[in-house]
């Protein structure tokens, strides 16, 4: 009897290592066969990396993860590893789980006053990797001040410029420097950020 068409298994890896490490990298073994070497992760957001396994054949895998220099973590020992099977597997500190990390939105409110020429402000940002596709309205809000809420930063840094919608741009004094900010507001004015504040204006007549 000849099997063909068997369907794939993969394995979706979440991993969230000590806040040190710049990135995140898994070497496993599946079908009975390790990877030539570490696997790069993918940061997903709120500090936790992703990796597919193309397909686990329904086994038991076997994988430790890395910094990509010498730091790893091995379940405690070298050749201890981690050793799991299903469909998702979710490692932090330690501990292993069997479902997706769970993920809260974290939006970033930004508010930007413009030099007193500009008619208007829009915002150009990148978030999670991705670029907004374009400046995105501002809205007036007070003491000439504009508004604009990102819907979700996922925790991590955004890289934002402005621009009048014509040819007027604030990036932070240079093409490509842009400003670069974290949290849950961030205030710009004449080239000055401060981040986790709202203007007096704003705060006085909520």
């Amino acid at each position: 009897v000849t099997v063909t068409d068997v369907p794939k298994q993969p394995m979706t890896v979440w991993y969230k290592p000590d806040s040190s490490w710049k990135t995140a990298k898994v070497h496993y073994q599946a079908n009975g066969k390790w990877t030539g070497s570490a696997q790069r992760m993918t940061l997903y957001r709120n500090g936790w990396y992703r990796y597919t396994i193309p397909d686990t054949a329904g086994g038991q895998v076997r994988m430790a993860f890395t910094d990509g220099g010498s730091v790893w973590d091995n379940n405690g020992g070298q050749g201890k590893d981690y050793r799991v099977s299903g469909s998702v597997v979710s490692v932090s500190g330690g501990k292993v789980s069997y479902s997706a990390p769970s993920f809260d939105e974290s939006p970033m409110t930004v508010w930007y006053k413009p030099d007193s020429s500009w008619k208007t402000a829009k915002v150009n940002y990148q978030a999670n990797g991705k670029w907004s596709g374009g400046a995105q309205q501002m809205e007036a809000s007070c003491g000439g001040w504009y508004r604009y809420t990102i819907p979700d930063t996922a925790g991590g840094q955004v890289r934002m410029a402005f621009t009048d919608g014509g040819s007027a741009w604030d990036n932070n004094g240079g093409q490509g420097k842009d400003y670069r900010v974290s949290g849950g507001s961030v205030a710009v004015a004449g080239g000055q950020m401060i981040t986790d504040v709202t203007p007096n204006c704003a705060a006085t007549n909520k």
